[in-house]
């Protein structure tokens, strides 16, 4: 009795950790599908171009920098 529940408790786990495995798999697929590219130029109040702003987008775990004429290309 003892031997049968531990191979249905392994089976099981063995079930979910496949299943948790192929479903990550195409969630990796999915976000690499999805891209853009976002130019623009980051300026002050005065309007003058800002070099060497941070830009980061957090949920993409991306980011990038302004150059010298605030440009982000």
């Amino acid at each position: 009795m003892l031997h049968r529940f531990k191979t249905k408790t392994l089976l099981f786990l063995a079930f979910l950790l496949a299943t948790g495995l192929f479903t990550s798999s195409l969630y990796a697929q999915n976000q690499s599908n999805n891209s853009a590219i976002i130019t623009g130029t980051v300026t002050g109040s005065d309007s003058t171009p800002l070099p060497g702003v941070n830009i980061a987008f957090a949920e993409l775990g991306e980011g990038t920098s302004t150059k010298k004429d605030g440009n982000t290309g």
